[in-house]
């Protein structure tokens, strides 16, 4: 699929109309391969990078800069640990989500929605750092569907049945041409020029082949984008 990607965007009429696509190296085979590690380490490692600079330039200690940091640090600790082998666990979905959040900072405004039992016993098994890695995606699309200088609002609800999970997150950026949508799960092709391609594929991927569940994508241009993933949960 990718080479056919490849063979479109070298005809003129095509590479024009979509010259924001780009297609990356996807190097060797395999669940975390080094591109996809690097695209897992570049958002604890940008948090870590800003909360030392705003030690820096505070001459009072910030708490919650110091728990940001401490949150990225044990992040990249387990990404280290995923190249080798996958904790198989069960968490609270919660939990991983209030991770993410911690290290993403104030780089958007975010709301979550959930009922306090869903907060306190919705869990599902399998590695922790893996999930964490797919909302984190996500989540990161989320905010770069915003302008630079737009206020960067998401919204996430979680919601859970007797056998199923439910988790929404929801944007209000640019949204997405039914092309984007597309190429969005083909691996290593990526519609922001500085894109690597790995993040939302890589994201299907895992919650189908570690999570058994299904993620879903909508969006429509000017209007915004949700994304829902489904998950058995634990009884």
């Amino acid at each position: 699929m990718r080479l056919c990607i490849q063979w479109l965007l070298s005809l003129p009429i095509v590479r024009n109309a979509f010259s924001y696509i780009s297609i990356s190296d996807m190097g060797t085979q395999g669940l975390l391969t080094l591109p996809l590690f690097r695209h897992a380490c570049s958002a604890p490692i940008s948090s870590l990078l800003l909360d030392a600079e705003l030690l820096l330039e505070n001459a009072t200690t910030d708490t919650e800069t110091v728990r940001r940091m401490h949150t990225s640090v044990t992040r990249l600790r387990s990404l280290l640990q995923s190249t080798t082998q996958h904790v198989q666990e069960s968490f609270l979905v919660y939990d991983a989500l209030q991770e993410v959040r911690t290290v993403v900072g104030n780089a958007a405004a975010f709301s979550i929605h959930c009922d306090p039992e869903v907060r306190k016993s919705c869990r599902i098994t399998g590695s922790k750092i893996l999930f964490s890695e797919c909302l984190m995606c996500i989540i990161s699309n989320a905010i770069e569907a915003y302008d630079a200088d737009c206020l960067k609002e998401i919204s996430i609800s979680i919601t859970s049945s007797v056998q199923t999970l439910k988790i929404q997150v929801k944007d209000y950026g640019r949204g997405m041409h039914p092309v984007e949508q597309f190429l969005a799960r083909i691996k290593g092709v990526s519609c922001n020029k500085k894109g690597s391609g790995l993040g939302f594929s890589f994201c299907v991927d895992t919650i189908h082949a570690h999570f058994s569940g299904e993620v879903l994508l909508e969006s429509a241009l000017g209007v915004g984008t949700i994304v829902t993933l489904t998950l058995p949960v634990l009884s």
